[in-house]
């Protein structure tokens, strides 16, 4: 079945503009002015703006922690997410410690399959490190799971230094990336102590046990040791204008690191935690806490910017019955909020409405870059032909009220109640198929569409091939195959030379150019079709000894190498990403 959307402003990263959408089955076959209809359903969308859906990569359904399991479930999650513009979340799969990886994968599959109305994906958990647990990391690639998440705090959860090291090395083999929980543990717990010494129980002391430069010193001892590792990190959930701070310092020492926030660290303050009553500020206890309001701004500046790069929701939703738990004993109240139903709108309202960040900035931080990041990019995360028809229409005139009682998931309660939202959701597409629809006026929104619609997305980069200027490490097997196309490339043009000339490695140029090529699976199923292929992430290196009087023939070149790609990798019959950065 076709639809077409018509007279809407598509957004991207990139820009917006006014264009048709044309949805063909699953997929978007066009996008363009004036699309003919050609028998399709026709929506029109004049006055309001297309999003690709939005990706929340932090969120934890049917968790069992503090003796208690997470309100929300894969049914009741999903929904809330889906009726919020989130067409696809990326859970984390929580083995406990002396469990296996593999064990841990099945047990959130099983919670996850036929239950879920968004598409779905899954971080893969690192509480214990040991011979048993790095002899899965192979499997754990081949079965879709290319990001990982480690804890620097939780007794229950965090591994020492050595283990994160050793853990981090290992990914390092097969191009996989961790996202890690910054916080140091051992300070966190001796203020615990004397909080209780004092008989101070109440929430007020959860902020007080968390400073702030207990994250941004956690950061900054997590960075070195990224950086003897020499991978890539993720800083997850960053809340400090100092913990921030520490990251930035890092990138200019060359590190490449990536940071996410979550909404509540941009909109509540730790004032939330002094309310007489216990209740109202009890459904406020996370962690990290919140922050002061100059942490705010400070966060504000680095999305408008471009220094934190997604905001997620870290979606860990408790009753307030289950809140309850830590009346007289803070420490036992159950951490987590509710949030992945209301992050578009709040992101929207708070952000792109007060011109803190652009409509397209919100789209990056929402959509692309956890596309990119976790390997579902192009089939997710932007609105082009041949990407999956996730599309949120959101109506920047339907202003609307946050409450609980249209609020979806089983918290039963939303940290933002009251809240005033500029716009709102008016419909919300999965892979063309209509799940949510405001329906006009005043009336609530329709959930339409349950778990028969989502489906679990493999995110394993079967390949993915870096070139970067100087740098000629390379596994050798890859190394050859980039030889072959190298000189592909170089036969159609004159006077570039190539890389394996050890006077031009000597001459070249410090200033050049970084191309990255990304090949990603992204077939649905369970593990259909892996076999055949090579399931582990390979990265080669080469100098391709451009110089500056060179740089058109150089693009020439890559693109004809990039062709040659293409071509490979429509033999192998896989989809491809490509993204470049000159």
């Amino acid at each position: 079945m076709k639809t077409l959307l018509k007279g809407g402003t598509v957004v991207s990263a990139a820009g917006s503009r006014v264009a048709d959408v044309l949805v063909d089955g699953e997929k978007i076959a066009a996008v363009g002015e004036g699309l003919a209809a050609d028998g399709a359903n026709v929506v029109d969308v004049s006055g309001k703006l297309l999003f690709p859906g939005f990706i929340d990569a932090h969120t934890h359904f049917d968790l069992d922690v503090c003796n208690t399991t997470t309100a929300d479930n894969f049914n009741t999650g999903t929904r809330s997410a889906i009726h919020g513009g989130t067409t696809m979340v990326i859970d984390f799969a929580c083995p406990n410690k002396g469990e296996t990886l593999g064990y841990g994968l099945d047990l959130w599959h099983k919670k996850a399959d036929g239950r879920s109305s968004c598409d779905y994906s899954f971080h893969m958990t690192i509480d214990d490190w040991n011979e048993g647990i790095k002899n899965e990391i192979p499997a754990m690639f081949a079965a879709g799971i290319p990001s990982f998440k480690m804890y620097m705090t939780y007794p229950a959860m965090m591994i020492g230094d050595q283990d994160l090291f050793s853990a981090l090395l290992e990914l390092k083999k097969y191009g996989g990336i961790a996202g890690v929980h910054c916080e140091n543990a051992g300070v966190i717990d001796a203020l615990i102590a004397q909080h209780k010494a004092e008989g101070k129980t109440a929430p007020s002391s959860h902020p007080e046990c968390r400073p702030n430069p207990l994250e941004a010193e956690a950061v900054a001892h997590l960075l070195r040791i990224a950086e003897v590792a020499d991978v890539p990190i993720v800083i997850v959930h960053l809340s400090t204008k100092e913990a921030l701070l520490e990251v930035m310092h890092a990138r200019e020492r060359g590190q490449k690191v990536y940071v996410e926030t979550c909404p509540h660290y941009l909109l509540l303050d730790d004032s939330v935690y002094y309310q007489e009553d216990y209740s109202a500020s009890a459904r406020y206890i996370c962690a990290p806490p919140m922050r002061k309001k100059e942490d705010q701004a400070v966060l504000w500046k680095a999305l408008a910017n471009g220094s934190i790069q997604t905001v997620s929701t870290d979606h860990c939703s408790f009753t307030l019955k289950q809140k309850d738990a830590g009346r007289g004993d803070f420490t036992k109240i159950p951490g987590g909020l509710p949030g992945v139903e209301t992050r578009g709108e709040l992101l929207y309202t708070a952000g792109v409405a007060e011109g803190r960040i652009t409509k397209e900035q919100m789209c990056a931080l929402l959509s692309e870059n956890p596309a990119r990041l976790y390997g579902a990019y192009p089939r997710k995360g932007v609105l082009a032909p041949g990407s999956d028809a996730d599309i949120v229409v959101y109506d920047p005139e339907a202003d609307s009220v946050i409450s609980a009682q249209t609020q979806l998931s089983a918290a039963g309660y939303t940290p933002y109640e009251g809240f005033k939202t500029k716009g709102s959701i008016a419909q919300v597409y999965l892979r063309g198929t209509l799940a949510v629809d405001h329906g006009g006026g005043n009336t609530e929104r329709k959930f339409i569409h349950g778990p028969i619609h989502a489906q679990p997305f493999h995110t394993a980069r079967l390949r993915r091939v870096c070139f970067t200027y100087g740098n000629a490490r390379a596994r050798r097997h890859v190394s050859l195959k980039l030889q072959d196309l190298l000189r592909a490339a170089h036969s159609q043009l004159a006077g570039i030379p190539y890389f394996h000339n050890p006077a031009v490695r000597r001459s070249a140029p410090k200033a050049g150019f970084h191309c990255r090529v990304r090949w990603v699976n992204n077939q649905f199923g369970h593990r259909s079709g892996l076999s055949q292929v090579n399931s582990r992430v390979h990265h080669a290196s080469c100098c391709h000894g451009i110089v500056h009087n060179h740089l058109d023939a150089a693009l020439r070149a890559i693109v004809h190498l990039v062709r040659c790609l293409r071509r490979t990798v429509a033999l192998k019959g896989l989809d491809d990403g490509m993204d470049f950065r000159f």
